[in-house]
């Protein structure tokens, strides 16, 4: 079998910041998910998949914001759970993939909000402290999950 590795390199150019020989079918934090809530959040960085479970909050994450899921992934994810919450950077980027994403499986998507500065949970939790990142990233998910049914 090959070993598969996923390398950040913050300070090198755009084209030389990931190393990587992981496929966009590999999906990040699957194999860690407990299965014990009827809410799972789809995110954007295992960073971000490893603040949500420390939350207490199962979570998984693509390879990237532009990679769209398979479908018999999506198939899988949702016989297994009641919401699935997609919680992208609040960015350009984070914005379409999520909106693509969500229209493509009609999974339940939020953002944390421009006035907060940061664009995904763990800067929150850097910027805000991990209390009041937890309580950002329920308000989030609830809000998701309420909103989708009106």
């Amino acid at each position: 079998s090959i070993k598969k590795y996923k390398i950040y390199c913050p300070l090198s150019d755009k084209k030389r910041k990931w190393l990587s020989n992981v496929g966009p079918d590999i999906i990040q934090g699957k194999y860690q998910l407990a299965r014990q809530s009827k809410t799972l959040v789809i995110t954007k960085s295992l960073k971000d998949v490893m603040v949500l479970y420390k939350m207490g909050i199962e979570a998984i994450a693509l390879q990237s914001e532009g990679v769209m899921m398979r479908q018999e992934d999506a198939l899988a994810l949702k016989q297994q759970y009641d919401n699935i919450v997609l919680l992208y950077d609040n960015d350009d980027a984070g914005m379409a993939g999520s909106h693509k994403l969500s229209l493509e499986y009609n999974f339940k998507e939020n953002f944390i909000p421009q006035q907060y500065m940061t664009k995904d949970i763990s800067d929150y939790v850097e910027r805000y402290g991990f209390a009041n990142g937890e309580r950002m990233a329920k308000i989030l998910v609830e809000h998701a999950k309420i909103y989708s049914k009106i």
